[in-house]
């Protein structure tokens, strides 16, 4: 035999020696499971993070820092009697709220496939009033609940429907609060999903 015939042509398995082992088989290894699970860790840290920092505030607002907060109730604590902030200039009479958090309903008409997250805010004219709207606290959930579930999806998404819900809810209120007390309504959370 010649020396050409017996060198395997390249890319061609060397065949195994009459009673030896057979020869490697070189395979084509993919990436370690060390470097995958890296991988994968750090991809979910940066998603982890993207939406944390950038995605979530775009949808809920930004809340304000803890610093921030705590600076403003000093600030209001060192003011003089008459001058409390939030209230109307000259009254020296501070804004009274009562607050009602993720409030989520489904609209009319949308067979539970759609729903509408609130927050709501009740501007009250007086602490008087504030209290008598804390002691029925269920019935001024119910009531709003009962306002929103009305909405129906065409309702929600018209220009000035905000507008709309907030007299709504005012005039739920209306019998609970009391005859002639204005109410103001405002709504920081408002998500159609």
């Amino acid at each position: 035999m010649t020396e050409e015939a017996k060198k395997p042509a390249e890319g061609e398995a060397k065949a195994p020696a009459e009673g030896g082992p057979p020869p490697a088989v070189v395979k084509s290894a993919g990436p370690p499971l060390l470097v995958t699970i890296i991988v994968s860790v750090l991809t979910l840290s940066v998603g982890a993070v993207t939406g944390t920092m950038l995605v979530g505030p775009a949808f809920f607002g930004k809340a304000a820092p803890a610093k921030q907060a705590h600076a403003d109730e000093e600030a209001e604590s060192e003011e003089p009697e008459g001058h409390k902030s939030g209230g109307k200039h000259g009254e020296g009479e501070k804004s009274v709220f009562m607050k009602l958090e993720n409030i989520i309903v489904s609209p009319s008409g949308s067979q539970g496939a759609r729903f509408l997250m609130v927050s709501v805010a009740i501007g009250l004219p007086s602490e008087k009033v504030g209290a008598k709207l804390r002691d029925h606290e269920a019935e001024v959930r119910d009531a709003v609940i009962g306002a929103l579930e009305r909405q129906t999806m065409e309702s929600l998404t018209q220009p000035g429907a905000r507008d709309q819900i907030k007299s709504d809810i005012a005039a739920a209120l209306a019998p609970i609060a009391g005859k002639g007390k204005k109410l103001q309504i405002f709504l920081p959370q408002f998500v159609i999903q």
